[in-house]
């Protein structure tokens, strides 16, 4: 999925419930908390990944039938688990207003030093997550596309799972051997793919690979829109890729909890 299993969210909290929220402070220091429109969590570079989380890359592209049981074992993955697609959820227009907001969030944060604004500086690996409202997911990309990623989730879940958090997440790779490593969530999610930035080098590779006990299935080639929802117990993984991945991940934690989006369409609907 969108790596919450190597780099957590970063430590800043779910934060994902309304627009307030301070941003995140870089590690080892306190940022003064100032109100904005979302929570920015901290760039978390690739050494505080767990051990085994990157793993040599043939295991993502071919286990054997042997490691296929191991790893639904380990993960206690659903055997039967799978996944749907839908390419052009949302428009590309709507993709990149998105990805003009992460930018913006990142540059403009004060947690950061100045000199890792640009990639090239970065470590070889790290993630910037951004949670927001669904108010701001509504500003950005309009009431339509919203109830339709509402709707899409649903029907690929088989029920009304409730979305309760939302986040954006930048990640960089500089080298084509890191990859996400077969897990399961351990929650119902669903991440729609933004695609690269035209100014940006071309970004390559990135596609998900679901495994079943037939060996993996992967998602083929990702479009800007294109939504890939899954079940809690689906074991999935990232294939390598180069360039900066920009992704909306919505999130069902607990199918006890409220739903942050239903109340926006349903009060649209109704008017």
């Amino acid at each position: 999925g969108s790596g919450d299993g190597g780099s957590g969210d970063g430590g800043s909290g779910d934060g994902g419930s309304g627009d307030g929220g301070g941003r995140g402070g870089k590690k080892g220091t306190d940022a003064p908390i100032t109100p904005a429109p979302i929570t920015a969590a901290p760039i978390t570079p690739a050494p505080v990944v767990p051990e085994g989380f990157r793993r040599e890359l043939g295991e993502i592209e071919d286990p054997s039938p042997q490691r296929i049981r191991e790893l639904m074992e380990e993960n206690g993955a659903d055997p039967n688990g799978t996944f749907n697609r839908r390419d052009g959820l949302i428009s590309k227009e709507a993709c990149d207003r998105v990805k003009a907001f992460m930018d913006a969030t990142y540059a403009s944060d004060e947690s950061i030093d100045p000199n890792e604004v640009h990639p090239e500086n970065l470590p070889r690996f790290a993630h910037y997550n951004i949670y927001i409202s669904a108010h701001k997911l509504i500003e950005m990309i309009g009431m339509e596309s919203t109830r339709g990623i509402l709707e899409f989730y649903h029907e690929a879940l088989g029920y009304e799972a409730p979305v309760t958090k939302i986040k954006l997440q930048l990640s960089w790779n500089r080298e084509a051997h890191q990859h996400f490593t077969y897990h399961i969530d351990r929650k119902s999610s669903m991440i729609v793919f933004l695609g690269p930035n035209e100014d940006q080098k071309p970004f390559r590779g990135g596609s998900l690979s679901y495994l079943g006990l037939d060996g993996p299935e992967s998602t083929g080639e990702i479009l800007p829109g294109t939504a890939i929802a899954h079940g809690p117990d689906v074991l999935h993984g990232a294939r390598s890729w180069i360039g900066k991945r920009y992704i909306v991940d919505i999130m069902s934690k607990d199918d006890s909890m409220d739903c942050m989006l239903k109340d926006h369409v349903t009060m649209d609907v109704m008017a």
